[in-house]
């Protein structure tokens, strides 16, 4: 960077490197924290936990801190030479280990990264090997590459976050603007020249109105813009999530009087309509989510 402007300056091409190490923190909960279903994001990271070494005192810890700093390599030209000598039969090699990999952890087309990552580091010990810069035995590394992506699958496959779970987290960030009342199809009569009759709710919104929950019969009606606000801070596909509504909880757009009951006559709007008898969603102040 240059330091009288906001200029940077070529230094080549860029080095790609694919091992992230941190002390304090997981990166893929860094990622959880800014996005409600990373599905993509946790696929290209293969995640290993590091088992902690403990020194048995403070003179060790200083041998070993000393010795890293004064360690100097010199694999990489010798690495590099021995792979230029014959680049196809190294192609094939990657080639053949990833298929090996893909095959015995049965790996799909998202788990591409797992894949690469894997056979780019086996293929890397063998050729070590061939070099004379490893005596490591493959058959071992292999085990644990495997297992590692295992370990990896199953992870992910239990943080996925399903659309349910969405829509509870949706209702528990709104709690306060959610109009918690009963329902009002039968309180229309022919004395009231067809307006809705008055019904006292059992918690009206405190600012804004982003939803309405008819406590009795457990219906969900989520205005349309709140939920696009929501999505978009949670990165979530606004109508990737919708579609799931649909499909696993016969969600739909409909058109009704969110203030319908209270004394706030506005026209009707179009809403997202959900039916959660299924779902285990809070109860209002007077334990309204129970019939």
């Amino acid at each position: 960077m240059s330091s009288g402007s906001n200029d940077e300056r070529f230094r080549g091409a860029p080095w790609h490197n694919t091992l992230v190490a941190s002390s304090n923190h997981s990166m893929l909960a860094k990622v959880y924290s800014r996005k409600a279903n990373p599905e993509a994001e946790v696929q290209r990271v293969l995640r290993y936990h590091v088992q902690p070494h403990n020194f048995t005192d403070k003179r060790e810890t200083d041998v070993f801190a000393k010795e890293v700093g004064l360690h100097a390599g010199y694999a990489a030209e010798v690495f590099v030479q021995h792979i230029m000598q014959d680049v196809e039969t190294a192609r094939e090699l990657l080639t053949t280990i990833q298929a090996k990999i893909d095959k015995t952890c049965d790996l799909t087309m998202k788990n591409r990264f797992w894949s690469v990552q894997g056979a780019v580091a086996m293929t890397a010990l063998i050729l070590a090997r061939e070099a004379g810069l490893l005596t490591y035995e493959p058959a071992p590394l292999f085990k644990w590459i495997v297992n590692l992506i295992n370990d990896n699958k199953r992870n992910a496959a239990d943080s996925g976050v399903s659309v349910t779970t969405l829509i509870n987290d949706f209702v528990h960030e709104h709690y306060g603007s959610i109009l918690w009342i009963k329902s009002t199809d039968d309180l229309r009569s022919g004395n009231n020249n067809g307006l809705d009759s008055i019904v006292v709710p059992e918690m009206q919104p405190r600012a804004t109105l982003v939803a309405r929950y008819e406590t009795d019969i457990k219906r969900l009606y989520i205005t349309i813009k709140a939920f696009k606000v929501w999505c978009a801070k949670q990165r979530l596909n606004y109508d990737s999530v919708v579609q799931q509504i649909a499909e696993s909880m016969g969600g739909q757009k409909v058109k009704i009087r969110m203030s319908k009951g209270t004394k706030l006559n506005l026209p009707a709007a179009t809403v997202i309509a959900i039916d959660c008898s299924s779902l285990d969603l809070p109860e209002g102040p007077d334990g309204g989510a129970a019939t």
